[in-house]
């Protein structure tokens, strides 16, 4: 057997359950590294009535993947990583009743990934089986190191839809604009069986009806958000729609890669099947695990089905990952008692008063995503990695994180090393005129504030 290095058994203490609800899904507890990978199994409506469609989405964190040297000169890249990715579907009998393989390749002008945000790569595998019972096994190989993903234990039921089964397609999250229309192409979320913080969602949901037999269509959801201490629910949004975009059956027109696939009309579509696109406020929602609950009536028939789904934020402030160091983190902005009044209370009460003391701060109440609270713990990030010493690892309490946290990026930095006082550094603001200077007068690393100039 392969060995296997420090960064797999990382990646492996996150790997996917069971049923389609991988483990890596879970909400982001203090301390949890954010997921590398998201993947869920769809169960839509097959055009042949004797089978079922099986899709299967994934997202994949491009830094996975080793990236190396283009040896290909005619490549506009200078850069690449190589990979495979394989799903093969078991029967309950143990016999593999589908298999894809999909090369990835991914190419880019330069090799450093420290750049902001994560990137992703995405893809999807689609079989027309018969219903029944399956086993999905998943793999992710990187071709130049010995890194790999295996996923053995999501299982899914595929059904045998019919007008009289009552029975939906698996609930699909796709993105949501102002104005979109039936005709427009849907791009499914990805994130899993999950939503994107702060980002509008509608979902998909396919139907065993003509389109042209419909009449006096109507949807009801709701959405109940699950406590983590007292296990009660209780819903948070809830809504009847009338005015529903409805569209034939769709089919799968994109290759995997950053953009990832997407679903367009299908024109020669001419089975008794029918997709409804129902709009979510999920950019209202905040970062909980939550319930859904649909309800679609068509004339007398109803139609009902229900999805566990979080909110999710891979790109959420390491400061913010952890809901005791994210308030303490506030000392610059907050007094000793109001830290104190915060901290105070179980996990879910600290982070619902951490919550409501941002809300007051935020420019667009209206969504859960608040720009002002990032921007903060973003500089928290930089201050953390970038001013800790031995003495105080923690940067962000360092003089240089004060100011830094409270007044961002400085315009200029003038590094100078003075024989009396040691090394210094001159952060200048020209926006606003001020001139900070810092100096490391125990040559130790601790740069200290000894001046601050208004110009």
């Amino acid at each position: 057997m392969k060995r296997i290095g420090w960064m797999l058994l990382i990646m492996l203490s996150c790997a996917p359950g069971t049923s389609g609800q991988p483990r890596n899904m879970m909400l982001e507890e203090p301390g949890e590294p954010p997921p590398f990978l998201f993947f869920e199994p769809v169960n839509l409506l097959a055009h042949d009535s004797s089978l079922s469609r099986l899709d299967i989405h994934y997202r994949i964190d491009q830094s996975f993947f080793v990236t190396v040297k283009n040896s290909d000169t005619s490549s506009l890249s200078s850069f690449v990583s190589h990979g495979e990715v394989l799903f093969e579907v078991f029967d309950s009998a143990e016999v593999s009743t589908a298999r894809s393989i999909q090369k990835v390749e991914i190419g880019t002008a330069r090799s450093d990934r420290e750049l902001p945000g994560k990137k992703w790569y995405r893809g999807i595998a689609s079989f027309e089986i018969p219903p029944g019972r399956y086993k999905i096994v998943f793999e992710v190989d990187d071709v130049e190191s010995e890194r790999k993903f295996i996923d053995d234990h999501t299982t899914i039921s595929l059904r045998q839809f019919a007008t009289a089964s009552r029975e939906t397609s698996t609930p699909l999250f796709v993105e949501w604009k102002d104005g979109q229309t039936s005709a427009d192409p849907l791009v499914p979320i990805g994130f899993g069986p999950n939503l994107l913080f702060g980002k509008a969602a509608a979902i998909y949901v396919e139907l065993p009806f003509a389109a042209d037999t419909i009449d006096n269509m109507r949807a009801e959801y709701a959405i109940s958000a699950n406590s983590s201490v007292t296990m009660s629910t209780s819903v948070v949004a809830a809504e009847t729609l009338t005015n529903l975009l409805r569209q034939p059956r769709v089919r799968l027109t994109s290759e995997s890669g950053e953009n990832g696939p997407t679903y367009t009309v299908s024109s020669n579509d001419s089975s008794n099947a029918l997709g409804v696109i129902i709009p979510l406020a999920s950019e209202r929602l905040p970062l909980r695990r939550y319930d859904l609950a649909l309800t679609i009536r068509l004339g007398d028939a109803e139609f009902k089905t229900t999805k566990k789904l979080q909110m999710v934020w891979p790109d959420m402030p390491f400061s913010l990952r952890d809901i005791d160091f994210a308030i303490s983190a506030l000392k610059y902005i907050t007094t000793g008692s109001q830290r104190d009044s915060l901290l105070r209370g179980d996990l879910d009460e600290r982070r619902d008063k951490l919550e409501a003391f941002w809300k007051t701060k935020d420019n667009t109440p209206e969504t859960a995503y608040n720009e002002v609270m990032v921007e903060y713990y973003r500089r928290v990030d930089h201050a953390t990695r970038t001013f800790g010493t031995l003495r105080e690892p923690d940067g962000f309490k360092s003089d240089r994180g004060r100011i830094y946290i409270l007044h961002g990026p400085p315009t200029k930095t003038v590094r100078t090393l003075s024989p009396t006082v040691g090394p210094q550094e001159v952060w200048t603001y020209e926006k606003t005129g001020k001139k900070f200077i810092f100096a490391d007068q125990t040559k130790s690393g601790n740069y200290v504030l000894i001046s601050t100039e208004q110009q």
